[in-house]
């Protein structure tokens, strides 16, 4: 398969870079990876499997991430509704008219609000370990306490020393897979390795933690008309399995697909699984996809 086609966008403010994947004519699909996590994250086999079966696949890594306008760590001066407009302006510089959306965790989010904003644009949602728009009106198991008191020991981290970063990182990425996930000690050091060298700044990243907004959305959820495909992993301890049930029972036209025994992850041994139920999915709207 070709190289990726790397493309960097000016707008709002900001340079984003992009990576496109497949042919120009083909389904768009827009990858919006969550908080603190640039397109990296995204993982390499499930954007080559979805172009490999019809789709051109657009990534990107958010401000504050990778290659991407990065601020000095606590100035964040955004707020959600301008991480969606950097949304719209990688969809408006890559010329998609209308495209589907893969948002997984805040990318989630930011997914919900743009299908409010310009629904005739998105043809379908997949919301990966998400949180609904609205919040959850049932019992949600809160964040894992493991993963809190870890991310507390953010401000004692010596930032300029890359092999503690490295193993903060790495801890942070175990913790999200959850008990019984399905976490890789030598892929998650290779993917945080490539983070740290294509990033200014890591620790700029997480001004994501400080981002507000999108209140002008809440309670507008029903609104949603786009098909919705709701994958949740059945042991994230960042976003529990309530939150995607609330996601499949709110939005007018969604299903709900469970990864038993997945954390907040996109686990390479469950690549196959992941890449079938959105390539179904997508066939639902466009035919001539295979999965």
């Amino acid at each position: 398969m070709a190289e990726p086609q790397e493309k960097a966008i000016e707008a709002n403010g900001v340079s984003l870079y992009t990576e496109s994947l497949g042919e120009l004519d083909s389904p768009a699909v827009l990858m919006v990876m969550g908080a603190t996590a640039s397109l990296v994250w995204w993982p390499d086999g499930l954007c080559q499997t979805l172009a490999r079966s019809g789709c051109r696949v657009i990534r990107y890594d958010h401000r504050d991430t990778g290659r991407s306008t990065t601020l000095p760590p606590g100035e964040c001066n955004y707020s959600l509704e301008d991480m969606v407009s950097d949304l719209w302006a990688v969809a408006d510089g890559h010329a998609l008219d209308r495209f589907h959306l893969v948002g997984m965790s805040l990318g989630g989010l930011l997914s919900q609000i743009a299908a409010l904003q310009q629904p005739e644009r998105i043809i379908s949602l997949t919301l990966i370990a998400t949180e609904p728009l609205d919040g959850c009106d049932r019992e949600v198991a809160p964040i894992s306490p493991e993963f809190l008191q870890h991310f507390a020991r953010m401000s004692e981290l010596d930032w300029s020393d890359p092999s503690a970063v490295t193993e903060f990182m790495v801890e942070s990425a175990r913790l999200c897979s959850g008990p019984g996930g399905q976490f890789s000690h030598a892929e998650t050091i290779e993917r945080v390795q490539r983070e740290l060298a294509r990033s200014a700044s890591i620790r700029s990243a997480f001004n994501h933690s400080t981002v507000s907004g999108g209140e002008a959305y809440v309670g507008r959820m029903t609104e949603i008309t786009a098909p919705t495909l709701v994958l949740q992993g059945e042991v994230d301890p960042i976003v529990a399995l309530a939150n995607a049930e609330c996601l499949r029972d709110r939005l007018p036209n969604a299903k709900l697909h469970i990864l038993r025994s997945v954390g907040h992850e996109l686990p390479t041994s469950r690549l196959p699984e992941i890449a079938t139920e959105i390539l179904d999915f997508l066939a639902e709207q466009h035919r001539d996809l295979s999965a």
